[in-house]
């Protein structure tokens, strides 16, 4: 529970940045991406209110968000380089 909340924390983080543009958001569902999934993985606004990840671990979301490269982002739990989850809208 303190990962899936942490994970939001840092998603949710770089829309606060953006406060004069309107945004909402609906219900979203984190979970662990299957540990045999080798589909590839995504990341996209699929429109102005839905996010989708699949396959990213935390790390790689928080790059993206914040448009970084990935040895700008170091610290940490080791998790957040090895444990990878998908976001999709409910």
């Amino acid at each position: 529970m303190i990962r899936i909340f942490a994970t939001i924390v840092l998603l949710v983080s770089p829309c606060a940045t953006l406060a004069s543009i309107p945004q909402a958001f609906e219900v979203a569902t984190i979970k662990p991406s299957a540990p045999d999934d080798r589909s590839g993985k995504f990341l996209r606004m699929q429109s102005t209110h839905q996010f989708v990840a699949k396959n990213y671990t935390v790390k790689e979301m928080v790059a993206a968000a914040y448009n970084l490269p990935l040895p700008a982002i170091f610290g940490g739990p080791t998790w957040i380089d090895s444990d990878r989850y998908d976001i999709r809208p409910d």
